[in-house]
Formats: C-alpha cells, sequence, structure tokens
C-alpha cells in the first residue's frame, strides 16, 4: 500500500507540472507559439506520468474456464459404447452365436400372419388360475402359461387342469428370481428346478421358458438354450401388475397390437380378470387368431420373411430389459 500511495503521488506531481506549464503559456503574444508550447508541456507531463505510474494489473477473468487441462487432470473417459440387443422384426426364434452354443430367442411370431399369443407368468396362483381357464375356456383360447417351479409344486392339480385344457406351459425359473444376478451354475438350476418341477407333474419337456422382469443376458439365454428352452420375451406389456384399470389396460394392449404379437399378462392379477374378455372380443373383431407359442412359431416357420434369423442379433451384450414384472404371490 505504501508503495503504491507514492507512485500516485508522483503521478499527480507531473500532471500538475504539466498544467502548470499550460497556465504559463497562455500569457505569450503569439497564438501558434501558445498552442505548440502547451502541446509540449502537456506531452512532457503524461511521459512524466508514464514513467512513474506502475504498470497496470492484468485481470483475471472469472467466466468461461480456459480449455487447456493442465497435466495429470484431465477428465475420466467415457465408457465404450456396447451394441445392445434389442426385439427385431425376426421370424421365429433368434440364432444368435454365443460360443459354440446357439442361443435361441423368440420375440414375436410372422409379420405376415394375423396370430396374437396370451402368454400368462407367475403361475399357477389358487384363486386366479382356475378363473383364467375358465374365462379362456368360455371363449375357446389357448394360451402358454409360465410357471414358477416352486408354484407347480404348490399346487400341481392347477398345472394339471392346464394341461388338460389344451394350453402350454413355459419355463419361468424355480424361485422367481432375477437370473442376471446369478452366477452360471445357479441360473441353470433356476431353469433345471422348474423343469424337473413340471416334468415330474405332467411328464412334459418345455420349449420355452421366460426371465422374470424380461431380465437376461447372453449367460441366462446360453443356459436356457443347453437346455434346449427358446427363451420368450414379447411385443405388447399389458402392466397388469401394476394395478391398472382394466380400461386403461385394453386402451395400452389395443394401441401397440400387431401380426404376431405376444401378450404379456400375468396370472394371480385381478385386472387381469377383468379386462380379458373385452380385450378377446375386440381382437377377435380385428380379425386376428389366438395360437399358443408353439402355434406361432410353426406358422412363422412355413412363412418366413426377411432375412434369415441366423444372421439376426449376433451380438452377445445384454438387451436393455422390458419394464419389471410383479412377483408371484
Amino acid at each position: 500500500m505504501r508503495r503504491s500511495s507514492g507512485c500516485l503521488d508522483r503521478t499527480a506531481g507531473a500532471l500538475l507540472l504539466a498544467v502548470g506549464a499550460w497556465l504559463a503559456l497562455l500569457s505569450l503574444p503569439s497564438q501558434a507559439s501558445h498552442f505548440a508550447a502547451a502541446r509540449s508541456g502537456l506531452l512532457s507531463g503524461y511521459r512524466a506520468a508514464a514513467l512513474v505510474a506502475p504498470p497496470p494489473a492484468r485481470i483475471q477473468s472469472v467466466g468461461r474456464p480456459s480449455r487447456q487441462t493442465p497435466p495429470g487432470h484431465e477428465p475420466p473417459k467415457a465408457a465404450p459404447y456396447l451394441p445392445r440387443i434389442s426385439p427385431d422384426p425376426a421370424v421365429g426364434p433368434h440364432h444368435a452365436v454365443g460360443g459354440n452354443a446357439r442361443v435361441l430367442k423368440l420375440t414375436h411370431g410372422s409379420p405376415g400372419v394375423r396370430t396374437i399369443a396370451l402368454t400368462f407368468d407367475d403361475g399357477p396362483h389358487p384363486e386366479y388360475t382356475p378363473k383364467l381357464l375358465a374365462l379362456l375356456e368360455h371363449y375357446q383360447v389357448k394360451a402358454t402359461f409360465f410357471v414358477v417351479g416352486k408354484m407347480v409344486e404348490r399346487y400341481p392339480d392347477l398345472v394339471r387342469m392346464e394341461q388338460a385344457a389344451g394350453h402350454e406351459i413355459g419355463n419361468h425359473t424355480f424361485d422367481h428370481v432375477n437370473v442376471t444376478r446369478l452366477p452360471d451354475d445357479q441360473v441353470t438350476s433356476e431353469w433345471a428346478g422348474c423343469e424337473r418341477a413340471v416334468q415330474a407333474i405332467t411328464g412334459l419337456t418345455m420349449k420355452y421358458c421366460r426371465p422374470p422382469g424380461g431380465r437376461y443376458d447372453r449367460a441366462t439365454v446360453s443356459a436356457a438354450s443347453r437346455l434346449g428352452l427358446t427363451t420368450v420375451l414379447w411385443t405388447d406389456n399389458s402392466a397388469d401388475y401394476a394395478s391398472h384399470s382394466a380400461s386403461r389396460m385394453e386402451r395400452r394392449v389395443l394401441a401397440r397390437v400387431s401380426n404376431g404379437g405376444i401378450i404379456l399378462m400375468h396370472d394371480g392379477v385381478q385386472q387381469t380378470i377383468e379386462v380379458l374378455p373385452q380385450l378377446i372380443e375386440t381382437l377377435r373383431r380385428r380379425g386376428y387368431r389366438f395360437v399358443t407359442l408353439s402355434e406361432m412359431q410353426a406358422e412363422s416357420a412355413r412363412r418366413p420373411t426377411g432375412p434369415s434369423a441366423s444372421h439376426r442379433n449376433a451380438s452377445p451384450y445384454p438387451r436393455t430389459p422390458p419394464a419389471e414384472c410383479a412377483p408371484p404371490a
């Protein structure tokens, strides 16, 4: 502060000298010499002020930071993009190469056939399975039930009723768990445990499976494929587990439905019982025919469209799963 005060005093003194020179020259007789001398005096004063004044301080910007990053402070690099498997319009099962095993995945039927597959997850359920079977029998509709192994052991007669009515039975794991979080051997145990439970009661060898919540990756699909199971997803999610009203569920399904569609519903939800009659009637008025997954796949094989499935979905990376499904009661 003292140094700055001294510099200001010297600057002010030099300026006063320049002003004094200007006033003294006003008394000169010649106007030309008057202005010339005044100009010279002022310039001398400004030069003197410049010599004693300190250099201006550099103003540091507080706005946008510099683009240059100091060494060692570089931001972390973004994770590499990994491609995702997404539902695509292939016909029949997808055959994606994973190691030496053929991976089987079914997303929907043929877009050239006006068929719909109704699928019901999480059963059997002692209260709702008989109601579903009665409705399906009334409308002469065949569906596919993805059952949970522990529920099969608890209510074996309901599974026998599904089989006797001509419905297809699929594998929904034994414990209804997120199989993507399990080690490979436990994933296989989940599929195999449900397989054993159903086979002990019905004598059937199941062809299709669906991972709970639609969560799957390469390991879970490969494990199912080694057991001869085709992983099935869906094209239309009724979201019945979200406690929507029957009318809202119907609008949701009908807005998205198309040829070869697979509709996801649940065994154990009251809204499913309520929406099913009007949903079946509306879809029939629109010209759709209801089939099991085996019938849908067989018809798709007779009507191949587009590139062969062996050239689709070769990526080993998992896809983004659909919305979560509610666990069984």
